[in-house]
Formats: C-alpha cells, structure tokens, sequence
C-alpha cells in the first residue's frame, strides 16, 4: 500500500513537472496549429513580408558537393539558415541556392562567370515564423543531408520530445483519473463523449 501511495505521488510530481518544462513548446504548437487552421490577413504570408533585393560579390568554387557549394554561397552572400535546396546549372552559368529558417527566406542565384549573386530575401511577420515552427522539420529539401542546420537539429529533437510529454501526459492524466473514485462516473462520460465525438469526425470525413 505504501509503494501504491509513493509511486501516485511520483506519477503525479512528474504529471506537474513535466507539463511545466514543455509548457512553453506546447504553447507554440496549439498557438501555431491555431493558425494553420484559420486563414486570417494578421499571419497572411503573401502580404505580411517584407522583400530586399540585393547583390553580393560570390565566386563558387568547383569541384564541391552541393551542400558545401549551399553553404559556401550562404556565406559569401550574408545569410544563415538551413540549406534547402542547391541547383547547379553549368548550362547557364548559374547556381541557385535556397536557405531558409523561421520567418525568413533568401533565395540566391549566382551568375557563375560575373562572380555575382542576386539575392532576394523574404523577412516574415511573428505569425508566419510561429506557423513555419509548426513545420520545422528540416525535411524539405533536395539536398541528401537533411537537416543541415544545428538549430534545425535542435528542434527536430525537442518536437520528438514534446511528443513523448503527450503521450505521457495523456498516461499519467489517466492514472491519476483512475485513483480519484468520486471522479471516475463523471470522467467515464468525458472519455466516452470525447471518443465518439472523435469517431463521428472521423467517420464522416472518411466517407
């Protein structure tokens, strides 16, 4: 009995501070799923942005991997982020570079035998950069190393970690349910309402 009553009280210290550490990322992902889910003018990315055009002195080397020519471009041209895509045109003369992080976008485009690159920059408004931190996965790319950026890494892992407190926090919501006798008619009706209500949706969307 008294290893029941210390493994609840362990349950329920780990409920608490595992909700508190990943408060702040739960935050944003119910905050930014909020956005995806209306289309709303304030987090429009069509018309809260802002664009620079500019141009930076660039000789790429030859002879590199298409990563290493992203980042070498990336660096000569100011910008940092992750690389997303890189298209060598020797046909052209041209290289086009892609790097992206939250709320930002360059795209760059170097003409090969001028040893210029034209770069557009995309600077998004806090509403955007909440909604691309929903999608932050470092998965868009047509590079093979994904995830070439350490904040992207970073991030990667933290999500895969908020996940986890989910699903734990769903685990130990429903353990500590059970103990609480007076509670479990009333909570039997909010799981089984919720259940069919999820059912229902689903049912109907599939149809």
């Amino acid at each position: 009995m008294a290893n029941a009553k210390k493994f609840q009280l362990l349950i329920r210290r780990l409920h608490v501070y595992v909700g508190l550490f990943f408060f702040g990322f739960l935050l944003v992902f119910t905050v930014s799923g909020f956005t995806f889910n209306h289309r709303w003018g304030l987090w429009d990315g069509a018309r809260n942005r802002v664009e620079v055009n500019r141009e930076a002195e660039c000789r790429a080397p030859e002879g590199l991997e298409p990563l290493a020519v992203g980042r070498y471009v990336a660096e000569k041209a100011g910008v940092y982020g992750e690389v997303r895509s890189v298209f060598l045109r020797p046909e052209r003369n041209q290289i086009e570079v892609v790097v992206y992080r939250p709320g930002y976008q360059a795209n760059l485009t170097v003409d090969t035998e001028k040893g210029i690159a034209k770069v557009q920059e995309r600077h998004m408004n806090g509403w955007v950069l909440m909604m691309n931190l929903h999608t932050l996965t470092g998965l868009h790319s047509n590079l093979q190393e994904k995830r070439n950026w350490l904040p992207t890494h970073l991030w990667s892992l933290m999500m895969d970690l908020t996940v986890l407190a989910i699903l734990f926090l769903l685990g130990s919501g429903f353990y500590l349910w059970l103990q609480l006798t007076a509670m479990r008619r009333a909570g039997l009706w909010a799981l089984g309402i919720g259940l069919a209500s999820l059912l229902v949706l689903v049912f109907g969307v599939l149809r």
